[in-house]
């Protein structure tokens, strides 16, 4: 039987049956139909089985596999399968169009759930197709089948950091910190993009046959948790790597992927990571309250201050972490590695010792059958010379890499008519009414050299259907990585600002390809006795530009003579029409500071253009509330502190914020949020902004009488009775019980106990009640707290908590 073995996670291995062979297979004929067979007893299968109806095997990932080369017929050779997991599967392919080996990561049917979801992970993988970092793997591509929706990502040669550790162990210190350095370059760059991972794990990070490490998955994290993704690993993060706030469903920033990254260099450094809990809700619990051991107790070679490093980013508080990811690598330990470092060389032979590896070094790709040719000569339309660049500007600087598998000087040919009525398992159909083409690829047409800081070129892009050829009414729109050394306009006209390299993207539906530019300076000139050309009229590209608050773009000046030739060696001042709204540097970068519309000038030589642009606020998508300790005493004021955060979990800061209450005979609230106490009563204070409100409620108390002098002794025995009284109602799960004893009961840790106590009958204990500070009005002691139940394992923890007196009794304030 002819087969391709194929290595599964887990270790176990499956065969591709005859009818499944790919179409360079030249054993195959075109007009076999396709027939799926279980891998364990050899019987048929329907294309839509999940499980053998014969054997009871799971038969989804040969469904899966067959369905895939189905939809990418002409496009892609689907080779084998690298590996799955409970979000995705991972499929090396040949791509034809670039005859080159991609790996296609396809996201489970079951996370699918309706067009909203669909147009999240689009918008999710948009964002991360945008990151272009050296320890990034970068997608290429997003695609949507009539079942399926995959990616197409660079295809690296290596394995994962999961299955090294699970291999190896403990990892050399040094090691150690080249991984947590690269990866934490890579979390360093997406974070100054606003873009956070959200699901940092081993197995997310690769370790390619070069030594180096690469993250993986930018952006799908995010999409589980905004669509509140529940199936198996793939949830809101992986337990064992989330940080506290992700626990308590509190808003995630970089300071989340610190944690994360804190994690695998603790399972690096120790073999295992800091938590280990067969629940999930022991595992969450114990991220927000168990501190790590010390590493030094697995790793008594580790130096001190790489431990106090992982240590800080493994810290409950993000405020507790470092001030960047930057800082965390800078205190772990940046080392530098030559490829003959032996470091480096123990990582490159961890790399090809993988099953993935050598699977994908085993199979070969094949020449591509499409037939290639030479571009017909480019019809782009560009600047005239002397507005692009001089002759005297051209030199060594750079020359233009095209990326995102776009080869400038190849176009595809078309696909013969044979060779698409013979695709893999293709059955001679019908002839169909003409369709409209689809694009399925975008080429773009390459400079000849790099850019001069002031000067500007036009770009061409064509998107392509199946045949290779140009879809002339298809939309495409341009992007630049980074607008303070180009800019590009909607028509593909890109200008030099700064000396530096920029991506410029075209984009066409879900396609897109790139080119990475170069620009630099002008050479200096030699020195004429000729009067320089007068400046006639000045260009500003673009005239006019939309942002939100706090984003950026360039704009550029373009000063051309009578006869509208460009002017070279001119500098424009830039200035604003109100810098309130939107400031402008002198090398042209524009920020929105506030909503509103500013006009920016561009002058050279008394000769002035504008641009206008259009500020818009972020919207509000989350408030959140703290600063009232519990309840007020009538007379008695407290000040509300309020937190903004956009839909991507930023902080918004300067949004006026409204304040009322229900009912001001109660509690009144000042404009700045500060509350007083009227009269004994409940209120609800609400708080809005930009749309966006919520409420928060208010106890007052009456005064309470000068309480009569009670001995220590009766003090320490109703705090003790408090601390067991909060214990018996953690038994009881009676969380309106729990709120009583603890009025001010986080809502993230009420949320965990209404969990737990989902898991059947609980016994909490407590011991060793020891008073640590004690006065009438203010008491903090330490204790011991026992939590077993027929379905939550035994967990002993020390905890911290502050109490003050009430009408009844003892209160808890805090617990930590």
């Amino acid at each position: 039987m002819y087969a391709v073995r194929m290595a599964l996670r887990g270790g176990g291995t499956f065969s591709i049956p005859d009818g499944q062979r790919h179409l360079t297979d030249p054993m195959v004929k075109p007009d076999m139909p396709t027939k799926l067979q279980c891998p364990q007893c050899s019987r048929s299968i329907a294309d839509d089985d999940s499980l053998c109806p014969n054997c009871g095997e799971n038969v989804s990932s040969v469904v899966l596999l067959e369905a895939l080369r189905k939809e990418t017929i002409g496009e892609f050779e689907v080779l084998a399968e690298l590996g799955t997991g409970g979000m995705a599967s991972v499929f090396l392919a040949h791509e034809i169009a670039l005859n080159r080996k991609v790996a296609l990561k396809v996201i489970s049917p079951a996370l699918i759930q309706g067009r909203d979801t669909i147009e999240r992970f689009k918008r999710e993988a948009q964002t991360a197709a945008s990151l272009s970092h050296p320890h990034i793997i970068p997608i290429y591509a997003v695609k949507e089948g009539q079942r399926l929706f995959f990616f197409v990502m660079k295809c690296v040669e290596g394995r994962t950091l999961g299955s090294i550790i699970r291999e190896v162990g403990q990892l050399p210190i040094e090691m150690v910190q080249a991984i947590v350095s690269q990866v934490g370059g890579a979390l360093g760059y997406a974070h100054r993009r606003g873009v956070v991972h959200r699901d940092i794990k081993p197995d997310n990070i690769m370790i390619d046959n070069e030594g180096w490490a690469v993250v993986t998955d930018f952006g799908i994290a995010k999409v589980s948790e905004a669509t509140h993704l529940t199936a198996t690993g793939a949830a809101i993060g992986t337990p064992a790597y989330m940080s506290p706030e992700q626990c308590s469903g509190e808003p995630v920033t970089g300071a989340s992927d610190q944690y994360s990254l804190g994690v695998v260099a603790y399972e690096m450094l120790t073999g295992k990571p800091p938590f280990s809990n067969p629940t999930l809700m022991g595992m969450m619990w114990a991220h927000v309250n168990t501190p790590p051991s010390p590493i030094t107790d697995a790793r008594p070679d580790c130096p001190k201050d790489v431990a106090e490093a992982v240590l800080q980013l493994l810290a409950k508080k993000p405020k507790d972490r470092f001030p960047s990811v930057e800082h965390a690598v800078s205190a772990i330990g940046v080392p530098t590695l030559a490829h003959d470092d032996p470091v480096r060389t123990n990582l490159i032979h961890l790399a090809e010792t993988g099953e993935s590896s050598q699977l994908i070094a085993k199979i070969r790709t094949p020449s591509s059958p499409v037939p290639f040719s030479r571009s017909a000569p480019s019809d782009r339309k560009t600047v005239p010379p002397s507005r692009r660049m001089s002759p005297w500007a051209w030199g060594a600087f750079a020359v233009v890499v095209v990326v995102a598998g776009v080869a400038t000087w190849l176009s595809a040919g078309r696909l013969s008519e044979t060779t698409q009525a013979t695709a893999v398992g293709a059955a001679p159909t019908p002839p169909t009414a003409p369709t409209p083409p689809a694009v399925v690829s975008v080429r773009i047409d390459a400079l000849d050299g790099p850019l001069i800081v002031g000067s500007a070129a036009s770009l061409s892009a064509q998107p392509l259907n199946r045949d290779g050829e140009v879809v002339t009414d298809a939309e495409v729109s341009w992007e630049s990585s980074d607008v303070s050394v180009a800019t590009v306009s909607p028509a593909g006209v890109i200008a030099g600002i700064a000396a530096g390299i920029a991506q410029i993207t075209a984009r066409s539906g879900s396609h897109s390809a790139t080119v990475v530019i170069g620009v630099r300076e002008p050479a200096p000139r030699a020195a004429s006795s000729a009067a320089p050309p007068a400046v006639a009229a000045v260009d500003v590209i673009p005239p006019r530009r939309r942002l939100v608050v706090g984003e950026t773009f360039g704009l550029f000046a373009a000063p051309v003579d009578a006869s509208g030739e460009a002017v070279p060696g001119r500098t424009a001042q830039w200035a604003s029409s109100d810098p309130s709204i939107a400031t402008v540097s002198p090398r042209g970068i524009v920020t929105g500071v506030s909503e509103g519309t500013a006009v920016i000038t561009a002058t050279v030589d008394g000769r002035s253009a504008e641009s206008t642009v259009l500020v818009n606020r972020v919207p509000v998508d989350r408030i959140v509330v703290s600063g009232l300790a519990g309840p007020l005493v009538v007379g008695e004021t407290a000040r509300l502190t309020v937190s903004l955060f956009d839909g991507d979990g930023h902080d918004l800061r300067g949004y006026p914020i409204a304040w009322a209450s229900t009912d001001p005979r109660v509690v009144t609230v000042t404009p700045e949020g500060v509350l007083t106490g009227v009269s004994p009563g409940t209120a609800q204070v609400k708080i809005s902004s930009e749309g966006r409100s919520v409420s928060q409620p208010v106890a007052v108390q009456a005064p309470v009488a000068d309480p009569p002098i009670v001995s220590a002794a009766a003090v320490r025995a109703r705090i003790e009775t408090a601390i067991r009284e909060y214990a018996a109602a953690l038994a009881a799960r009676d969380i309106e019980r729990v709120k009583r004893i603890y009025p001010d009961l986080p809502p993230g840790r009420e949320r965990a106990w209404r969990d737990i106590f989902e898991l059947g009958d609980l016994t909490v204990t407590v011991e060793n009640v020891e008073i640590l500070e004690q006065s009438s009005e203010r008491a903090r002691t330490r204790f011991r707290q026992t939590i077993e139940g027929r379905r939550l394992e035994r967990n002993t923890t020390s905890f911290e908590a502050e109490l003050m007196p009430s009408a009844d009794g003892w209160i808890i304030v805090s617990i930590r």
